[in-house]
């Protein structure tokens, strides 16, 4: 059976100068996507996240959500991608049903995701830092 990693990996080998991911604001090519997937991977290791730890991501459509993603991919780690319109209230029950022992947010959201650390058992909430940069470098 492959795992969606696997396919990041080939399509990174097969095709590293194709696009892999775009938005308005930038996009990746697949082996741009595998190195900083990586990246991120062995970031959030540091930090303790391990396999079949549940990660919620309160996150907007980007590219930094596909890195979230298959960042968790690479380490086994299980995203549970949450919706950007839900009531802090809300997301505090699915993060607490769904048992997730970490959590992505972006800054826009920052409000919501003090109200989930505020009444939950997060081990670790990362926090984007400055949409206006690659937040995801204050993981490491």
């Amino acid at each position: 059976m492959f795992q969606v990693d696997y396919f990041l990996t080939r399509n990174a080998t097969c095709y590293p100068d194709r696009l892999a991911v775009a938005t308005g604001k930038g996009a990746l090519t697949w082996k741009e996507l595998d190195g900083r997937a990586t990246w991120l991977a062995q970031a959030l290791a540091t930090k303790g996240v391990r396999k079949g730890m549940r990660v919620a991501v309160l996150w907007h459509n980007s590219i930094e959500w596909a890195l979230i993603w298959y960042a968790c991919q690479r380490l086994g780690a299980v995203p549970m991608p949450l919706n950007t319109r839900l009531l802090p209230e809300e997301i505090v029950r699915h993060v607490e049903l769904a048992m997730c022992e970490v959590m992505f947010c972006a800054a826009r959201f920052t409000a919501a995701a003090q109200s989930v650390a505020a009444t939950s058992e997060l081990e670790l909430l990362i926090v984007e830092t400055s949409p206006a940069t690659d937040s995801l470098e204050a993981v490491s």
